[in-house]
């Protein structure tokens, strides 16, 4: 039955999900799709927000590092994280679960993994108000 699911499922236009997402990444848009047939997914949020920007402000400023900003304007900017899951965990309590994404030769970035750091702690500081 899973086969047949998944061949209706890939016999759609690639294009049709490209027009309706806008994922970058080949791991991103994999990792959609596995989300799309696992049971325990309940909802998928693409490029979610971090609000408030007060907070990723504030957290920025304690690490050291500076706030994403518009190349233009050089107003800092709504983070976003890739992936926010709502699932229904083993013990069947629905929860939410951040995933990002990004290549190996990124994660040699330091600017990569500064942005990392403000969404550890962003994710910190909710779970804390939670």
């Amino acid at each position: 039955m899973y086969k047949n699911h998944l061949e209706s499922y890939n016999s759609l236009k690639d294009d049709f999900f490209i027009a309706k997402r806008n994922t970058t990444l080949n791991i991103e848009r994999n990792y959609f799709y596995f989300l799309e047939f696992s049971e325990n997914v309940i909802d998928i949020r693409e490029q979610y927000p971090l609000f408030p920007l007060q907070e990723t402000l504030l957290i920025t400023k304690e690490l050291g590092i500076q706030h994403p900003k518009h190349p233009k304007t050089q107003e800092p900017i709504v983070m976003t994280t890739d992936f926010l899951i709502t699932i229904k965990d083993a013990e069947a309590e629905v929860r939410d679960i951040v995933r990002t994404f990004k290549y190996k030769k990124e994660l040699l970035k330091k600017r990569v993994l500064e942005k990392f750091e403000i969404e550890v702690n962003t994710g910190k500081l909710q779970e804390g108000h939670s």
